[in-house]
């Protein structure tokens, strides 16, 4: 039985953003909009800096600043959270006063008995209390107070405050002192990285949770891709790796969508991050996620050299001379190579030639591929791609299996955590032994895609939202 997907992932812009969306505002921004692939404007100067024009959005009919609000309690549960957003807190409802019944006389004897009982019971459990008070002291006395300090070891306060608790720490003020977790191993060449809360407006995101997230990251991989610079994620994930002393090397990401306003936001808030952190963690800069395939997708086309084709991959030129402008001016003391990430047949050498490094995203899921076939597959793809452009230093953006589905949902029958597991044991070793450079699709799961987008597209996590590790066994081999 086959799964539902989208054929060569080319997944609609918006459900491609990795970001929280209210399916009917964008629809009404779409119907709003002119529909002409002709309003990208692909010949816009290509080293004017994003800093230069804050006020683009306006100009730009096919903006799309609509972002939807995130439910009240998404903001405050903390992690990767999964409660329910439909989950009520219930009270006592007083009712009326019950009458106290009258009492028998024939009564008075059986009441008499019942309170000698209860004060033979009592004076029972009041000497065992004493007793064990005075049992409790003097072995305390005895063994040096080693019942406290166990008492005491108990109590979750080696954590970091507001967060799941998912990793333990020996002295929470200090985060490098995190202990190791000996379920995971450092096994993955690079792992896809939303942060919880990572949202605009809302932005729940938070320090302590990003921390948690990087010791938890940097147990399984020494890379990590980002898909956004949104709410200052890209500074925490930082901050983060500074305050644990894990070794982790970032990608940090602008995302597209023809919001100019949105862009200009999130490439200053990166550009802010280089300067206060440097480039040390910093491996570097995505521009874009799918864009291309996303908007030929819309325009129905899969056709890289159409009139939309080259007009994407256009406005995506333009993009990437302006985040090189915009580095540049920054002075670092070391260059950020700068990338795309989309899908392998919509890279031309013309716009090959104007990146850094690429980034190929390969869902077998997603193409219809069986999970038997899907580890080959995906390495034959990552195969072919560097045969025909060998000159270009490229990786698998996005791979990965789901583990669950919306219950009921029957279309998905692989979605479970052993194909998880299939697919762990057939691709990760290979392509570490291969020296192939990818990102696991995902770190934690993000149950908001699974309400908007429904089938299993809320479960691509090796962890839950609630950063527990799934049901499977991590494979353990070197990656370089």
């Amino acid at each position: 039985m086959a799964h539902r997907s989208t054929p060569s992932e080319a997944l609609p812009l918006k459900q491609r953003m990795h970001e929280p969306r209210d399916p009917d505002l964008t629809a009404a921004a779409a119907a709003a909009a002119p529909g002409s692939e002709a309003n990208i404007d692909p010949h816009s100067d290509p080293d004017v800096s994003p800093f230069a024009d804050p006020g683009a959005a306006s100009a730009n009919p096919f903006s799309d600043p609509l972002h939807a609000p995130v439910s009240a309690h998404l903001q405050d549960n903390l992690g990767h959270s999964n409660s329910s957003p439909y989950e009520e807190e219930f009270t006592q409802i007083p009712g009326p006063e019950t009458p106290t019944p009258a009492q028998d006389p024939d009564d008075t004897f059986l009441r008499r008995r019942l309170r000698r009982r209860k004060w033979i019971i009592g004076g029972a459990v009041i000497f065992v209390i004493i007793t064990s008070i005075t049992l409790s002291t003097t072995l305390g006395i005895v063994f040096g107070g080693r019942s406290d300090s166990s008492s005491s070891s108990s109590t979750p306060t080696n954590t970091l405050s507001g967060t799941v608790g998912a990793v333990t720490f020996t002295d929470p003020s200090n985060p490098s002192t995190y202990v190791p977790d000996s379920n995971l191993h450092n096994s993955f060449y690079g792992i896809d990285y939303v942060p919880f809360g990572a949202y605009a407006p809302e932005c729940g995101i938070s320090q302590n949770n990003v921390t948690e997230d990087v010791v938890l990251l940097s147990q399984l991989t020494t890379r990590v891709r980002t898909y956004s610079a949104q709410c200052g994620q890209a500074g925490m994930i930082l901050e983060g790796i500074k305050q644990t002393g894990v070794h982790l090397g970032v990608y940090l990401a602008v995302n597209l969508t023809m919001n100019e306003t949105a862009l200009y936001e999130e490439t200053s808030a990166l550009a802010q991050t280089l300067e206060q952190y440097g480039t040390a963690n910093v491996l570097g800069v995505i521009v874009g996620n799918q864009f291309i395939t996303s908007y030929l997708s819309e325009h129905n086309t899969t056709d890289p050299a159409s009139q939309p084709g080259q007009n994407a991959a256009g406005y995506v030129s333009s993009q990437l001379a302006s985040m090189r402008a915009t580095l540049s001016a920054l002075n670092l003391s070391h260059a950020v190579p700068v990338g795309i990430a989309d899908g392998a047949n919509v890279f031309t050498p013309s716009l090959l030639g104007e990146v850094d490094f690429f980034m190929q995203n390969g869902m077998p899921y997603r193409s219809n591929v069986s999970l038997q076939n899907a580890a080959q597959w995906t390495m034959t793809t990552y195969s072919s791609t560097t045969s025909a452009l060998s000159n270009t230093t490229h990786y698998i953006g996005e791979t990965g299996w789901p583990s669950s589905v919306l219950p009921g949902d029957t279309q998905e029958p692989t979605a479970t955590p052993q194909s998880l597991q299939t697919f762990l044991d057939g691709f990760v070793c290979q392509a570490n032994g291969n020296e192939t450079g990818y990102f696991w699709y995902e770190a934690f799961d993000e149950l908001w895609r699974e309400g908007m987008y429904g089938g299993a597209e809320g479960g691509w996590g090796v962890f839950t939202s609630d950063k527990k590790l799934k049901n499977v066994l991590l494979p353990n081999c070197s990656h370089v």
